[in-house]
C-alpha cells in the first residue's frame, strides 16, 4: 500500500511532502525532512514562545498597544491568519526568543527568518513537515496527559 501511495505522488508533477503519524507510529512519510519556506505555519511556532514566556511569568496581563492583548493578537493570529498580529508578536517575542524556543524543542530546522513583509524580506521561515507534525504531536500528548 505505501508503495502504491509512494509511486501516485512521486508521478505528481507537485513538490509535495506527507508525514502522517499517530502518537506511536508512523503511518507514512513522504520528503519528510525536505525544507520548504512555511508561510503560516510558522505561527504554531510563534505560539509556543508566546506560552512558554506567559508560563514563565514574563508576560502575564500585559497590553501590546491600544487596544489589544497580546492573548488578543495570538487569537487574532492563530483564528483570522492576521499577519499584523503575527508581525507584533514577533517583534514583541523577539525572533531570537521564538528561535531558540523552537530550538531548545527539538525542532532544528524551523527557523523564522523575518517578520511578515514580502516587499522587505526575501525569506520569512522555514520549516520541514516532520517538525511541523511533531510540534502538534507534542500540544496533544501533553494535553492528553493533563486530562488523565
Amino acid at each position: 500500500m505505501k508503495e502504491k501511495k509512494k509511486k501516485i505522488i512521486d508521478a505528481l508533477p507537485y513538490d509535495i511532502s506527507v508525514y502522517i503519524s499517530t502518537m506511536d507510529e508512523v503511518l507514512f512519510s513522504w520528503n519528510q525532512d525536505r525544507e520548504y519556506e512555511s508561510a503560516s505555519c510558522i505561527e504554531l511556532f510563534i505560539l509556543v514562545e508566546y506560552y512558554r514566556q506567559v508560563s514563565e511569568g514574563i508576560i502575564s496581563h500585559l497590553y501590546y498597544g491600544i487596544p489589544f492583548s497580546t492573548k488578543d493578537l495570538a487569537v487574532l493570529m492563530i483564528t483570522r491568519n492576521d499577519d499584523i498580529a503575527t508581525n507584533k508578536l514577533i517583534e514583541f517575542l523577539g525572533i531570537d526568543n521564538i528561535n531558540k524556543t523552537t530550538y531548545d524543542l527539538g525542532f532544528l530546522k524551523t527557523r523564522l527568518s523575518s517578520p511578515l513583509d514580502l516587499l522587505k524580506y526575501l525569506k520569512f521561515a522555514t520549516t520541514i513537515p516532520y517538525e511541523y507534525a511533531k510540534a502538534y504531536q507534542m500540544i496533544l500528548y501533553d494535553n492528553r496527559k493533563e486530562c488523565l
